[in-house]
């Protein structure tokens, strides 16, 4: 299971984080509906109901379990984190635990929507789980006798084909006027029309470089989430009824604060801040330390925890964001560079790598300003 989930982890590192919170998600809930096939009550992470397709009872055991979720991941990584794909074959060859090469013919007739990917150049099929696919899919996993890879790649076409239809705007289909995209499309796009409240305390875009030459002002990531990108747990009313109060910031006190703790950072802190700057390390340091401790009595208990923290961090993180977006508030950095920008104050300097007197335009934060608003 670890061998398997290591190779994806390159990928998912780079992402932002509403992009990380989706995947593992995403990630999960195959790896757990994979068990819940082979269960004889368990239910569809995604549809809160038992999964269109169950296996007899013969073939509810650990493996058949382990394998189907292998099969998803290889499955999966043909079309989205692509680059996983080679270590996941790899592992499971290690462990030899057989995979298709290539996706099974049941399983490829059963499209009814063919979906263009612009970003990657190659064409899929994608699934309505609750739609007419799902007969077809299901009857494919029964007529294979409930094979693991069989079922492992049905499994995954369900939750890519919930994926590029949760509102997250996966494929760039909806363009930033709201109106389809007719081509070169962009992931992720924005299509509410937000647009930076700017002023005193609004957020505005950073200014960003990778120390080349080459400057570009930051977009906020994905603010079209919060209202419109698919819930787990939780239904519409709840999110829309969960607000956050404005914070009423003290921001002359808050930003002295900033400059303060930056300045005092011993390499203890900067280590602490390089970790959980790194939020999937915090999920794999908890389930790590738990499975390695004896904290999941079985295989199942393991899955079982992975889904229903990664789903209720999703769900969180959607409210969050609804709740980023509604304030739209100013960062720290850019509060410092606006406000006396002359002034001189004593702060970390990353050419020297310790303190020392710099005018307040010139503050940099120790790790790289997130491209989102405050809250």
């Amino acid at each position: 299971f670890v061998g398997v989930s290591q190779p994806s982890l390159p990928l998912l590192y780079p992402l932002e984080t509403p992009q990380q919170l989706r995947f593992t998600s995403l990630i999960d809930t195959m790896d757990w509906n994979c068990a819940a096939v082979y269960s004889p009550d368990w239910l569809d992470a995604l549809t809160k109901a038992r999964p269109v397709m169950v296996a007899p009872a013969s073939l509810h055991t650990t493996p058949n379990r382990a394998f189907c979720l292998i099969a998803a991941n290889q499955h999966f990584s043909r079309v989205f984190l692509t680059g996983a794909r080679a270590g996941i074959e790899g592992a499971a060859n290690i462990f030899g635990i057989p995979l298709l090469p290539a996706t099974d013919p049941a399983i490829a007739a059963c499209s009814s929507v063919d979906v263009t990917l612009q970003q990657q150049g190659v064409r899929t099929a994608f699934y309505d789980a609750t739609g007419p696919d799902a007969g077809c899919l299901a009857a494919a996993a029964a007529a294979s006798g409930y094979d693991y890879r069989v079922v492992g790649q049905a499994i995954a076409e369900q939750v890519m084909g919930f994926a590029v239809r949760d509102g997250w705007n996966d494929l760039g289909d909806v363009g930033r006027d709201g109106n389809p995209c007719t081509g070169n499309c962009r992931p992720y796009s924005d299509y509410t029309g937000y647009v930076p409240s700017g002023g005193a305390t609004g957020w505005s875009p950073g200014l960003e470089d990778f120390g080349d030459g080459y400057f570009f002002r930051q977009e906020h990531v994905t603010p079209q989430i919060g209202l419109d990108a698919a819930l787990r747990v939780i239904t519409p009313t709840d999110r829309t009824s969960r607000a956050a109060p404005a914070p009423a910031y003290d921001y002359a006190l808050e930003n002295q604060l900033v400059i303060g703790r930056l300045a005092n950072a011993t390499d203890y802190t900067k280590t602490e801040i390089e970790l959980f700057d790194r939020k999937l390390d915090v999920i794999l340091t908890v389930f790590g330390t738990l499975a390695g401790t004896g904290g999941f009595p079985s295989f199942e208990v393991a899955l079982n925890f992975l889904v229903g923290y990664t789903t209720t961090e999703y769900d969180a993180g959607i409210v969050v964001w609804k709740e980023k977006v509604s304030h739209d508030l100013i960062r720290p950095t850019a509060y410092i560079h606006e406000n006396d920008p002359d002034g001189l104050t004593a702060c970390y300097d990353r050419e020297v790598r310790g303190t020392k007197e710099i005018k307040r335009r010139d503050f940099a934060p120790y790790v790289r300003v997130m491209p989102h608003s405050e809250y």
